[in-house]
């Protein structure tokens, strides 16, 4: 099931896990969520980020407060939840995803390419790639964004050019 409606002009990222720990912003354990949660935070472009529950993001769209084009990085730690996810993909279709996985996961199992992320990363890795890749997500689409309104307002030609 395919959507059909328009990409707004704002981009909102989302963090989604099935597990929020306690953990402190500096949590140091390297499987924890929460350390990539607070690295995204970090990004003064990503300081909005918000943390959804993953039943809402394999919700019909019509039920969800997500809008097509947003970027949602996905925290999988289970076979189970990367199954559980595959198999309600096409609710997925109309959003930009960014995998956060197990590295065991992600070797023993490339079903992972069938929700067609932008990026995959693993929990044992840092969380600096992460950021970067998410920053140029982000950046790339305000700057789409900008060049669409300048056009509407006349600003831009066709050509991108004054």
């Amino acid at each position: 099931m395919k959507t059909s409606f328009e990409p707004h002009k704002t981009m909102n990222t989302y963090f989604c896990s099935t597990q929020k720990s306690n953990c402190p912003e500096n949590c140091n354990y390297q499987f924890c969520s929460e350390k990539h949660f607070y690295g995204l935070k970090t990004v003064p472009s990503l300081s909005g980020i918000e943390r959804i529950v993953c039943s809402s993001l394999l919700k019909p769209c019509s039920e969800s407060t997500l809008r097509s084009g947003d970027l949602i990085i996905l925290y999988v730690e289970t076979r189970q939840e990367l199954d559980s996810i595959v198999t309600k993909r096409e609710l997925l279709e109309s959003f930009q995803l960014v995998l956060i996985m197990d590295q065991d996961l992600y070797q023993n199992n490339r079903s992972c390419h069938l929700l067609a992320p932008r990026f995959i990363t693993t929990i044992e890795q840092n969380t600096n790639n992460l950021i970067e890749v998410v920053q140029r997500l982000t950046d790339k689409r305000s700057r789409k964004n900008l060049v669409r309104k300048n056009y509407e307002t006349g600003q831009l030609s066709a050509e991108g050019t004054k």
